[in-house]
């Protein structure tokens, strides 16, 4: 997992109330063969409160949006 500091080029697909539930969301995508990163402001883990508080986001590179929106459509149905 990343820190909160976004990288050039990632869109966010996905926000989630935990880095857990992102992180599950990303394998998905990664199977898919997208790849992702989650960033979550938890202050290190030391704050893991923080996450449903601020969110985690799932980012993605631009190219990839619209079909990592679809994965994750397809994934919640």
């Amino acid at each position: 997992m990343s820190g909160s500091s976004p990288r050039v080029g990632l869109v966010v697909v996905a926000r989630f109330a935990s880095a857990a539930l992102a992180e599950i969301a990303r394998l998905r995508l990664l199977g898919a063969g997208i790849e992702a990163e989650v960033f979550a402001e938890n202050a290190g883990g030391w704050r893991p409160e923080l996450e449903a508080a601020l969110g985690v986001e799932l980012r993605v590179a631009e190219r990839d949006r619209e079909s990592a929106e679809w994965v994750l459509r397809v994934a919640d149905r």
